[in-house]
């Protein structure tokens, strides 16, 4: 299944096939919520961090918006496991906070950008407002192009590409899967940027309310 290396599960293929078992979507025709003991595991254990931890938390999201929840719990009963999954997306996002709180206490390391946002983003909107900062909100601003997307920086990480700065940890960046448009702009990073503004957005409109 892969490898642990300083908190990071050195395997995208493995968390993205265990994404297709919530969505009945794998190349073995399996049912939704047909969810395996290893993926189950894999997914709700602790100690990850960075984009693996992202990916824990958007699993246990589309595990209960998918309608999994229940699948995903007996699973975890059954394995001796008496957690709930609510308790453990706390957990998870909390860890989360703590992470993007040491990003900002070095400033923001561009190659760690993206998965600022996409702690914001999954934690955000699933009602950890701890994540809507108006000083955040201005620096993410700050990261837009002019012609409205989000470029590439030499990202890294579970997600991105190599870059030899260690300005935040010590931590071990591995290549994921990016596709950078010819004007320099990151598929990815945009798609993030655009759904953590959303989240913003509700956020500000839920305050006026």
């Amino acid at each position: 299944m892969g490898t642990l290396v300083n908190g990071e599960f050195l395997n995208e293929d493995a968390t993205d096939a265990c994404m297709e078992e919530l969505l009945g979507t794998s190349d073995d025709n399996t049912q939704p919520c047909d969810v395996s003991d290893t993926c189950v595991q894999l997914m709700t254990s602790p100690g990850f961090g960075l984009y693996t931890l992202s990916h824990q938390v958007l699993y246990l999201e589309v595990s209960q918006q998918a309608g999994c929840g229940d699948q995903v719990e007996m699973t975890l009963q059954k394995n001796g496991i008496l957690v709930d999954p609510n308790l453990m997306m706390e957990t998870f996002c909390t860890s989360m906070l703590n992470e993007a709180m040491d990003f900002v206490k070095a400033g923001y390391p561009t190659q760690w950008q993206d998965l600022f946002m996409e702690q914001g983003l999954l934690c955000g909107l699933d009602g950890y407002r701890a994540f809507f900062r108006s000083e955040w909100l201005q620096v993410i601003l700050s990261w837009q192009d002019q012609s409205g997307c989000f470029k590439s920086n030499s990202t890294t990480g579970f997600a991105h590409k190599d870059n030899d700065d260690e300005s935040v940890s010590r931590r071990q960046r591995v290549k994921r899967r990016e596709k950078v448009l010819e004007d320099g702009c990151s598929s990815h990073k945009t798609s993030v940027a655009v759904g953590i503004l959303g989240g913003y957005v509700r956020y500000i409109l839920e305050a006026m309310i």
